[in-house]
């Protein structure tokens, strides 16, 4: 799997090729070099692959359970029926499966494997909190309450 921009730059910080504070300053530049490039080629972006990729590939990666993969994948599809799609859009795929793996991880009481992941990925605790509220609040417009959505707010919650 390519490595997407700001993980190329991490491994560019690593390796000594760029320094920490202007990674954020490089990437604002190639991304302009390359929104420009595209306008001069006609063409536009390649769709980011989806979290259910993101999700295999960092349970992997990370050799977590299969059972951690099998529930994070439910957890996404069970969220995307009761309309959570509309929050995962303009969200990077990786954030959303990283806070689904670490939402499972809290749940099968394996909290130090969550923090060490969210670590691991640079991903704060407030970023996947801030995107648990807009879920629970768009599964909340839904207007539709039954055991199955009050089991996922609870959920939603652990963390």
């Amino acid at each position: 799997m390519t490595p997407s921009l700001p993980e190329f730059l991490n491994w560019l910080v690593e390796l000594g090729f760029i320094e920490e504070s202007k990674k954020t300053s490089v990437q604002k530049k190639i991304n302009k070099v390359q929104i420009f490039i595209l306008d001069l080629m006609n063409m536009s972006p390649v769709p980011h692959s989806s979290f259910i990729d993101n999700i295999v590939f960092l349970c992997n990666k990370y050799e977590l359970d299969e059972k951690v993969k099998r529930q994070s994948l439910d957890l996404g599809e069970l969220i995307s029926k009761y309309g959570g799609d509309i929050v995962y859009q303009g969200r990077s795929p990786r954030t959303i499966s990283t806070m689904l793996i670490a939402i499972v991880l809290v749940k099968e009481d394996q909290r130090k494997d969550c923090n060490e992941l969210l670590k691991e990925l640079k991903i704060t605790s407030m970023i996947i909190r801030k995107i648990l509220v807009e879920i629970i609040e768009t599964i909340d417009k839904q207007n539709a309450s039954s055991d199955e959505i009050s089991s996922l707010k609870k959920l939603l919650l652990l963390l």
